[in-house]
């Protein structure tokens, strides 16, 4: 978890603590309850897509920088090949 995420956890415990201790009856504290933990499983849901949204940034700029990395072992390949060419064509005409 991230240092974001376990923040955020950690302000939805605290803030639920507080509540469920100005709470006078047990229905109004089961309530709470039931609400801090939806609240808590929710930072944590959205916690886990925020890893998972990195994780796939991540493996996009790794095929990106392979792409990148064929493209100008292509375009070397292209050169050396044209210079080839160019020398065959001017060996071509000198005879």
């Amino acid at each position: 978890m991230t240092k974001t995420g376990r923040s955020s956890v950690l302000a939805i415990t605290l803030a639920s603590l507080f509540l469920l201790g100005a709470c006078a009856n047990d229905a109004e504290m089961t309530t709470l309850r039931s609400e801090v933990t939806a609240a808590t499983e929710t930072a944590r849901m959205a916690e886990q897509r925020a890893m998972e949204a990195e994780r796939s940034a991540a493996e996009a700029a790794q095929r990106a920088a392979a792409a990148e990395q064929r493209a100008a072992l292509a375009e070397e390949q292209a050169r050396a090949a044209n210079a080839k060419a160019d020398r065959s064509f001017q060996q071509s005409l000198t005879k």
